[in-house]
């Protein structure tokens, strides 16, 4: 039986290939598809992200479920399909931040005009 340590240094190893070959497609589309890049910018993003998570070992997934995804051809992909199914949640969460953003800042820009018109 793989020890715990190993088999998330496997999974990690595997995916960080996958990632860079998935880089490396990118790169060599690039002359024949100049916009490729920018095309395939959020994918490349989340499957960074994707990636990160499994560097500090916080997901907190079971030996079973690491060997599940250790079993598969492409984990990273995997998990990015899985990702662009529950997307939802990262826009609400962009919403979320805008609406906040906005208003407090907005508070703050009247707060500076009252305390101009005060100084008059």
């Amino acid at each position: 039986m793989i020890k715990e340590e190993q088999l998330d240094n496997m999974l990690y190893e595997k995916m960080q290939k996958e990632y860079d070959l998935f880089l490396e497609k990118i790169k060599s589309e690039q002359s024949v598809k100049p916009n490729q890049a920018i095309e395939s910018a959020y994918e490349i993003v989340y499957k960074q992200d994707i990636l990160y998570c499994f560097e500090d070992d916080d997901l907190n997934l079971s030996y079973k479920e690491k060997k599940h995804l250790l079993s598969k051809k492409r984990p990273l992909e995997f998990l990015y399909q899985e990702w662009l199914a529950t997307d939802c949640t990262h826009m609400q969460m962009i919403r979320d931040c805008i609406k906040d953003s906005t208003g407090h800042d907005l508070e703050l820009t009247q707060k500076q005009k009252q305390k101009n018109r005060e100084e008059r």
